[in-house]
Order: structure tokens, then C-alpha cells, then sequence
């Protein structure tokens, strides 16, 4: 804000008071200590299941060509998703049902779905959406981290001792895992016909900025007959 322009008013206005109730939800809001604005903490509001879905596909974090708002908008409203997690079972008859979507768009948006399972780890931590964690830091933590696993179970402590990793991110992450709907997401995705993960143990002959990313494919067996290749 630069300055209050008294000269426009009418005699007209009225004073803003700040919601107590989200506009889509109607579920009270909070204002966090320290903060002056208020949020609306329900998971299940469509605005935010909209949000988490337009960030996840952003070209930052999993970069999901074509999938944008006015079609994040269209599926959450015809109940085709609920979250992050139903993206990776999406088919392409579904897609190609809705509007202005043929079925080479619809093609193409799955094709771009597959595409963002080889993404890195640091960029999949930045999709999450976890509060306080930006591009910056989730780079820091996958360098820490050789998978989700070792994230998921970190302690605040643990956290703390990454550079550049304070007390409000790191209790950001803890409760972020400690969500049921944030563990849910990471176990859905761990169940789709191809996931991303990291192992231990690799090479330093294939790493790339302490980050690798892999491929899995399940094979007829199940988890046991699981193969790993490596993408560079």
C-alpha cells in the first residue's frame, strides 16, 4: 500500500469487517498467532482441494502440462477427483467426457500425468503444498532425505539440523505427515501402476545433484516383481 486515496471516496463505503466463516465452506476460520491473515483449515473445502491440485500440476512442482485451473475447476466440481492422489487413477474415457476436452487432449493430459511420476523428489516435496516449504527448501531436504519414508518419520529435531531449516518450517513438515490427509495422499500414490521413489544406496556415478529419480513399473507379481530404472 502506498497511500489511502481519501479524494475517491463517495460517503458510501462501509467498514470491512474479516470474515469469521469461509466463503466456500462456510467452516470457521483461524488466524494463526502472529499472522494477520485467516485461513480456512478444512481439508475437504473445494477451494482448497482446488488449490492443492492447481499447485501439485504447477510447472514448478510436478509440472502437468495442460492441467489448469478451469480444468482442475470442472473436475472437482463433477466429483471426477477429491485430491492430489486421484490424478494417478484417472482414464482417459473420464477425461475425454467432460468439456472441451477430445480425446487427444485427454490423451495428452494422461500422457502428461505419467510424465510427472519421473519428477525429483525435491519437486515432489514442493508439490505437497507443505506450509513454509518453498523450492529452496525442499531442495535442502531431499538432499537430506534418500526417500519419503526417511522424511515422513523425521522429528522436528532432525529437521532443524538441515541449514536453513527453522523451527516453523520444521513444524510445518511434522504436522504436515502427522495429517492422516497427508499420509493418505503419499500411500495412494505408493499404490499407482507407476510411482516415483527413491532408494538408498546408489551409486555416485548416477547422482545428479544428490537427487536421482526412478521409474517403477509393477509388474503381474505385485511389489515383488518390481523393476527400477534409472532417469536421467
Amino acid at each position: 500500500m502506498v497511500r489511502v486515496l481519501k479524494e475517491r471516496r463517495t460517503g458510501n463505503e462501509k467498514a470491512f469487517t474479516m470474515p469469521n466463516e469461509c466463503p466456500v465452506c462456510n467452516e470457521t476460520v483461524i488466524r494463526p498467532p502472529g499472522e494477520a491473515i485467516r485461513r480456512c483449515v478444512n481439508i475437504n473445502c473445494p477451494a482448497q482441494i482446488k488449490g492443492r491440485i492447481e499447485h501439485f500440476a504447477s510447472k514448478r512442482a510436478m509440472d502437468i502440462d495442460g492441467l489448469g485451473e478451469k480444468l482442475v475447476e470442472q473436475m472437482v466440481d463433477r466429483g471426477v477427483i477429491n485430491d492430489v492422489s486421484d490424478l494417478y487413477y484417472l482414464k482417459k474415457e473420464t477425461i475425454s467426457c467432460l468439456e472441451r476436452m477430445a480425446d487427444k487432449s485427454a490423451q495428452n493430459i494422461i500422457d502428461a500425468i505419467n510424465t510427472s511420476k519421473r519428477r525429483s523428489l525435491s519437486r515432489f516435496i514442493y508439490a505437497l503444498g507443505i506450509r513454509n516449504v518453498g523450492e529452496h527448501i525442499s531442495g535442502l531436504i531431499s538432499e537430506r532425505f534418500a526417500d519419503l519414508n526417511g522424511l515422513m518419520s523425521a522429528t522436528e529435531e532432525e529437521l532443524i539440523n538441515i541449514p536453513e531449516v527453522g523451527p516453523e518450517v520444521s513444524s510445518s513438515i511434522v504436522t504436515f505427515f502427522n495429517d492422516s490427509k497427508g499420509y493418505g495422499f503419499i500411500k495412494d500414490s505408493e499404490t499407482s501402476e507407476s510411482i516415483f521413489v527413491h532408494v538408498n544406496n546408489i551409486t555416485e556415478e548416477i547422482k545428479e545433484n544428490n537427487v536421482v529419480s526412478f521409474e517403477v513399473e509393477m509388474g503381474q507379481k505385485g511389489p515383488s516383481a518390481i523393476q527400477v530404472k534409472v532417469v536421467r
